[in-house]
């Protein structure tokens, strides 16, 4: 068992160490998307089918906006992904928002990349890059059928602050918010 969990942290310390962190660029909007996207279904999986229709007409109007045309969407604030061997693993993008506040949007990591700290990292970037554009707090809002998203953002520092059931679904919208000078920088 020691060996197993051994042969484990090398192979992610390998994996870590090849992964480039940078700004998003304009080639990657067809794999952000994919990427996006695909995570997004994904959370449909186990859900009913009013759940599901649901989800693919939430990528669909994400497509025509903010998903659509990350670097224009985005351009007032940073959108970062995590590259592995050319492959677009993971993305999370940030806007401005008012009384210096920054909105999380798209986190994303690939389904067999998860749990290798690459959320972590990308986040840990973002948060770096609030702080030395002065932003106060930073904000998101996910859906509680995201369980796993739940857990990291709880487990990232985030406080829930809103609940609210989202119109025409039987399922509800969570927002979470976090100091910055909690981060710990």
């Amino acid at each position: 068992m020691v060996l197993d969990s051994n042969l484990y942290f090398l192979q992610k310390n390998h994996l870590m160490k090849k992964i480039i962190y940078r700004e998003f660029q304009n080639q990657d909007q067809n794999k952000v998307e994919s990427l996006v996207s695909i995570g997004l279904e994904n959370t449909a999986i186990d859900q009913n089918m009013s759940i599901k229709q649901r989800i693919k007409k939430y990528i669909n109007e994400s497509l025509q906006s903010d998903l659509g045309n990350i670097k224009e969407y985005f351009e007032n604030g940073i959108f970062l992904v995590a590259e592995y061997k050319g492959e677009i693993i993971g993305s999370l993008g940030a806007i401005p928002e008012k009384n210096l506040k920054l909105r999380l949007k798209r986190m994303s990591v690939k389904e067999e990349f998860r749990r290798q700290g690459i959320a972590k990292n990308l986040l840990e970037k973002i948060e770096i890059w609030a702080l030395n554009h002065n932003f106060k707090e930073i904000i998101l809002g996910t859906s509680e059928i995201q369980k796993d998203a739940v857990k990291f953002w709880s487990a990232s520092g985030f406080k829930l602050i809103k609940k609210e059931k989202i119109l025409g679904s039987d399922f509800f919208g969570l927002s979470f918010k976090k100091k910055i000078h909690d981060s710990g920088f």
